[in-house]
């Protein structure tokens, strides 16, 4: 096994604390979901997909689009489709079902 997982396992949690400090930095966000999406399984995506939904509204509609976009590969088709009916929507509600163990906010 290399170090590869373990290294972006670190970048995923350092994007997660500075997304704690500035919840609405768009750039976080990418680069979080970025290094999640170099992670196995769908749970890492799904929780940084879930913070960035629950931290944009209808007026970053297009950012969504594209956070999802980057995202779909890795989501199945019926997660994708929960997902996409809030790209247009406000904000994900704080207490979600697609929110997964990786969430932080």
């Amino acid at each position: 096994m290399t170090s590869l997982p373990f290294s972006v396992r670190q970048d995923v949690r350092r994007h997660g604390r500075a997304l704690v400090r500035r919840r609405n930095d768009v750039a976080v966000h990418l680069a979080r979901l970025h290094a999640s999406l170099l992670l196995d399984g769908v749970e890492p995506v799904q929780g940084a997909l879930a913070d960035l939904f629950g931290s944009f509204g209808t007026e970053c509609a297009t950012f969504k689009a594209a956070a999802l976009q980057l995202a779909l590969p890795r989501l199945g088709s019926r997660l994708a489709h929960r997902f996409a009916l809030w790209v247009a929507a406000p904000a994900l509600p704080r207490i979600t079902p697609l929110a997964t163990r990786w969430s932080l906010l």
